[in-house]
């Protein structure tokens, strides 16, 4: 009975998050537009299906594991990300909802990708935490991945000789951050410098690692094998 509680307070239906843009909570007619406002000419609510591209990923509901952290209990839902707006939606008898209370769920298994929870400091005006993809996990440090896909609004042609832009959804913008222990993500510069100092300020020695495996820091599978190596090491 307890984790049915849970599990009804967890998915006890859909929570807006007020944005600039922002993104309208609900049912599956709320879900799928969003609000903008154009400067001099105010509001105007998109459809989805008005914008270019898709803020999915994927783009259909594929089924998949949502675990809440007490016992560690699972549940198989049609799940999907939507990286605009930051949620993780399951169909329910064929409409979209978004999980109210994601601090509660521990991880999401679905299209061969993990996504948790982490509560955030400064990470979004609106929001006290976000969903990540698990590249790498363990109890002492963790790499993540954040995934994200902006508005950009129509644009008005500006003479005769050029033509109006439609709105569109941008491509997914990707950035990584690290996580020690129970403390809040980090964003990891591309800087293969400020990488080293950000671990070696908590004591990972990687600078010669890094140099022997000739790791390229700009791609997933190199941080990867660094939070590996790291996670090895004797603190």
């Amino acid at each position: 009975m307890k984790q049915l509680l849970i599990l009804l307070l967890i998915m006890s239906g859909p929570i807006a998050y007020s944005q600039t843009p922002f993104l309208e909570g609900g049912g599956e007619g709320a879900l799928n537009k969003l609000t903008y406002y154009l400067p001099g000419k105010g509001e105007r609510t998109y459809s989805y299906d008005e914008i270019k591209g898709s803020p999915y990923l994927p783009d259909e509901f594929v089924k998949g594991n949502v675990i809440i952290h007490v016992k560690k209990k699972k549940f198989l839902l049609p799940l999907r990300y939507n990286a605009y707006s930051d949620q993780i939606e399951y169909l329910k008898n064929g409409t979209s909802m978004v999980f109210k209370n994601p601090f509660l769920i521990s991880k999401v298994e679905f299209g061969g990708s993990t996504y948790v929870f982490k509560m955030t400091d400064g990470f979004s005006k609106d929001k006290k935490g976000s969903f990540f993809v698990q590249l790498y996990g363990s109890e002492r440090i963790e790499l993540l991945k954040k995934q994200q896909v902006r508005f950009i609004p129509e644009q008005v042609a500006k003479d005769s000789y050029s033509s109006n832009k439609p709105p569109k959804f941008s491509k997914v913008l990707e950035e990584f951050y690290i996580v020690f222990g129970e403390n809040t993500p980090v964003l990891l510069s591309k800087s293969k410098k400020r990488i080293i100092g950000i671990l070696e300020d908590k004591g990972y020695k990687v600078k010669d690692f890094i140099k022997k495996e000739k790791l390229n820091l700009k791609e997933e599978e190199g941080l990867i094998r660094l939070m590996e190596f790291c996670d090895q090491l004797q603190m």
